[in-house]
């Protein structure tokens, strides 16, 4: 059970946010893994080059590709 602290609409704002970036990343969606992401966001990875401007999607795309079979289930988020 997750405790919550705070406003109660923000917490579930964030759960569902998360729960459909899950649902995105376990369906290869890569639309869906960045959707929430503005335009013109700045993400730092291990993978070369280690800094990434903007939502990077095609590129998101590209790394699903490499994935063999179909992904797998991601955990629940309610409880």
């Amino acid at each position: 059970m997750i405790e919550i602290i705070g406003n109660r609409h923000e917490a579930e704002a964030i759960n569902a946010m998360l729960a459909g970036w899950m649902s995105a990343l376990g369906n290869k969606d890569a639309a869906g893994v960045v959707g929430h992401l503005s335009d013109d966001v700045v993400s730092f990875t291990l993978a070369a080059p280690l800094v990434h401007k903007g939502k990077g999607e095609k590129g998101l795309r590209g790394w699903f590709s490499t994935w063999g079979g179909q992904s797998a289930a991601m955990p629940s988020t309610s409880g």
